[in-house]
């Protein structure tokens, strides 16, 4: 898709959900490691037997797909909603509303 004269985005619709989506789970990722590590701070080998369970990164990769997910869907509804509508009123909602259904999947 491309970009539409309401989106205020400078790549496509398609690029900045994608990189959007790349950024988010990234750095939700990083973070929830560097709190896993702040609350284990008083034992050091804590840290380091956390960092390497499987339990510990699913985990982690759960929670930074949750975000990253909520992201993907608000601005795919929004950047599909400026193709029909001329406000984001409509949009803005509709994607709140979807991005919030996500967090079903959370546990």
């Amino acid at each position: 898709m491309t970009k539409t004269d309401r989106c205020k985005h400078e790549d496509s619709c398609i690029e900045n959900i994608l990189k959007s989506g790349i950024k988010s789970f990234v750095n939700m990722y990083s973070l929830k490691i560097l709190l896993n590590a702040l609350l284990c701070i008083a034992n050091p080998k804590k840290i380091i037997k956390n960092f390497f369970t499987i339990k510990e990164q699913l985990d982690n990769s759960r929670f930074a797909l949750f975000y990253t997910l909520l992201n993907i869907v608000y601005k795919t509804v929004l950047c599909i909603c400026r193709r029909f509508f001329k406000t984001d009123k409509v949009g803005s909602a509709l994607g709140g509303f979807l991005a919030g259904l996500c967090s079903y999947i959370d546990t």
